[in-house]
């Protein structure tokens, strides 16, 4: 309560004058530090008489047939706005609930490594290495055995795979005559192989819970990322989310960013927090626009929106797909221009004017052997940029035993 008011009150007019000034009585009590209680009694023996604009004036209901007010809509409109923020603002905490666990888990190495440098017995023309990463279904589990030993698959697989990619790496950088000036690293999805969402074969098969899958792999793709580092001045980490890793049993198409394959890269973005040359982008959305050399955009997407009769590789979807999302983003103002479009999902490296396909680490699986008659071997693909000319000039099938 305020303390009792020890000096001499004001005048009358200015009691009213402060009511009008601050609203109400209670708030100029407030602003006199008093008691509402107290102004109020001082007032009665004076006989002031409280304004009447102080006080709230309840508007008239509209009655059956009244036209509608400017305010009426506007007041619904203020509240439907306020319903969705409500809603998005709910998805919005849930994530950073989801992230603050993984910080506390996660321990950030101190750096261990310097980065790298450009060369100056090379040519002095540094281009840019774009590493496709996908499709590593971290996780799953392939049987030699149903697979006719064409094949096999698992954790302590995929992690000896993934070590292939990073020792072509490293070959490319030592043989070629000239420095990389920056690794972009374009993660498009089914880093994991998935839980709740996925199909129950494939759930139940999986060497590891959904769950276990998104932080660890998390944690393998921070390590990749941090022993790529004295190999590159600088490294972006780019990634928007798969279908196989959703939580939502359908497949998604709102919140697809609700999925093992962000967590685990929220994971290595945590891991990898203290080497200021490695950046990362993993946006909420299930397509991620962003130049891999200065003016050269690339539309990065995961791939199982598209539809086609063709078995295999829907190569008459993919058009489609391209030709409708370019037409989507050159008619908004200002325009942008796709000039390359990345994806994965379909376990078959491709390549052709505008369009890169990646492949996967798994290699043939039972799923592709039934359906297909085999599948692709283990592929990332791998293209060298030139930014002074902005044109790719090299594109590699790398392919871990």
């Amino acid at each position: 309560m305020p303390p009792k008011f020890t000096h001499e009150w004001p005048s009358d007019e200015e009691i009213v004058a402060g009511c009008l000034e601050h609203g109400t009585v209670t708030k100029y009590a407030a602003a006199l530090s008093v008691s509402r209680a107290s102004l109020g009694s001082h007032m009665n023996r004076r006989g002031i008489v409280a304004p009447k604009t102080t006080r709230k004036l309840k508007a008239a209901k509209p009655k059956l047939g009244d036209a509608v007010s400017r305010e009426e809509l506007l007041d619904a409109e203020v509240k439907d706005l306020r319903k969705r923020h409500a809603k998005y603002r709910t998805v919005d905490v849930q994530a950073e609930r989801v992230l603050a666990e993984i910080r506390a888990a996660v321990e950030a190495p101190e750096p261990r490594f310097e980065p790298g440098v450009l060369d100056p017995n090379k040519r002095p023309t540094p281009h840019v290495h774009n590493l496709l990463f996908s499709d590593t279904h971290y996780g799953e589990v392939v049987d030699s055995i149903q697979v006719a030993g064409v094949n096999e698959y698992d954790v302590d697989v995929c992690k000896r795979r993934i070590g292939g990619v990073h020792k072509a790496l490293q070959s490319f950088v030592a043989h070629r005559d000239y420095t990389f000036e920056e690794l972009v690293i374009s993660c498009l999805g089914d880093m994991v192989s998935g839980g709740p969402g996925i199909h129950d074969e494939i759930r139940e098969s999986n060497e590891l819970t959904a769950a276990e899958q998104g932080y660890e792999f998390g944690i393998v793709l921070g390590r990749f990322v941090e022993e790529l580092v004295p190999l590159y001045p600088k490294i972006r980490v780019l990634g928007v989310a798969g279908n196989h890793p959703r939580m939502a049993r359908p497949h998604a198409s709102k919140n697809v960013f609700d999925s093992f394959d962000w967590m685990a890269y929220k994971t290595a973005e945590t891991y990898l927090r203290n080497y200021p040359t490695v950046t990362c982008k993993f946006p909420k959305s299930g397509v991620l626009i962003e130049p891999i050399v200065a003016g050269r955009n690339a539309y990065l997407f995961h791939g199982d929106g598209i539809r086609s009769t063709m078995p295999g590789v829907p190569w008459g979807g993919v058009v489609r797909r391209v030709n409708e999302v370019r037409k989507q983003f050159i008619d908004l103002d200002p325009p942008v221009v796709i000039h390359q479009f990345q994806l994965g999902h379909f376990h078959s490296p491709n390549v052709v004017p505008g369009v890169l396909m990646n492949g996967a680490l798994t290699g043939t699986n039972e799923y592709g052997l039934k359906n297909f008659g085999g599948g692709a071997p283990p592929t990332q693909l791998l293209a060298t940029w030139l930014p002074e000319k902005q044109r790719m000039t090299d594109i590699s099938f790398v392919t871990p035993a």
